[in-house]
């Protein structure tokens, strides 16, 4: 797991990413949930989901990555991590700076890559429509709102 040992080491990962100088390799599954944090560390919900969505597409053009019915950009994946750290904000911020907190949340089971099937089928999520629109969950017994 992914612990940052400075808030520059933070800070460098999104300048990168909003530059699209950021290298493809180092944009991996916590790449991804980091740059969310920080953008939603410092922005209210809105402003940051239309700061992610559009650095993903963007970084993703950058980077050769084709945001298709099979690769790059996702929707609901991207929603999903967004209300999910948006959550883990609120109910855990208070006093807490964003090196701290970040930390933290990168070590809990909602940060783990396989967090989003406690809440949906694989053959959903992996859509094509999951893909490209926001899909809610579909298994019984869970709830999560956007």
């Amino acid at each position: 797991m992914t612990i940052y040992t400075n808030e520059q080491m933070i800070y460098t990962l999104v300048e990168g990413f909003k530059n699209k100088t950021l290298p493809k390799t180092a944009w991996t599954h916590e790449a991804h949930l980091t740059v969310a944090f920080w953008f939603l560390f410092h922005n209210e919900l809105a402003t940051a989901t239309c700061l992610i969505r559009s650095g993903i597409i963007t970084y993703n053009q950058a980077t050769d990555t084709p945001n298709d019915a099979q690769k790059g950009y996702h929707e609901t994946l991207t929603l999903f991590w967004i209300k999910t750290i948006a959550n883990y904000l609120q109910e855990h911020r208070q006093g807490k700076d964003l090196l701290k907190i970040c930390n933290q949340f990168l070590q809990t089971p909602e940060a783990s890559r396989q967090y989003p099937m406690q809440f949906y089928e694989p053959t959903l999520l992996f859509s094509t429509h999951a893909r490209a629109f926001w899909v809610a969950p579909t298994i019984l017994g869970t709830h999560f709102e956007i």
